[in-house]
């Protein structure tokens, strides 16, 4: 009987299989992460370098952050509705798919799921800022010297 295997054994088995799906998904995030930050800074720069001048003058003028920026908060907030929709109906397709006496999965609707997609805008607004003032900065200087 070479298949029978004991109960601690099943249950060593099972935290392995977790663990190895775990690390999986860690990685994957990882690098959304990781693709997230410097999709959104290459994003940010493009941007900076199409609009600079109209920065620029809105910020000589003594225009306000908000007002200076709308342009990229506009922006900012369409792609998070975009996002958010695309998302929304991912895990609509995938409550669906499960069947009816399943438990729910790790991305079932729920609150945790839009506190994560908050906390991602949250985190991604506060890098964009830090990098859009950053760059304003840096850039500031330089822009007046060449005279636009």
């Amino acid at each position: 009987m070479p298949h029978l295997i004991t109960i601690n054994q099943a249950v060593l088995q099972k935290i392995h299989f977790l663990h190895n799906l775990m690390v999986g998904f860690l990685t994957v995030i990882g690098a959304f992460l990781v693709t997230a930050v410097l999709v959104t800074s290459q994003n940010l720069t493009i941007f900076f370098t199409k609009y600079h001048r109209q920065f620029l003058v809105r910020r000589l003028w003594g225009a306000g952050l908000i007002r200076t920026y709308r342009e990229y908060g506009r922006y900012f907030v369409a792609s998070w509705l975009l996002q958010g929709g695309l998302c929304w109906l991912i895990i609509r397709a995938q409550a669906a798919q499960t069947s009816p006496g399943a438990t729910p999965g790790v991305l079932a609707p729920g609150p945790h799921v839009l506190a994560i997609g908050a906390l991602l805008m949250i985190l991604e607004a506060g890098g964009t800022s830090l990098l859009l003032l950053r760059r304003e900065r840096r850039n500031m200087a330089q822009a007046i010297k060449e005279g636009m």
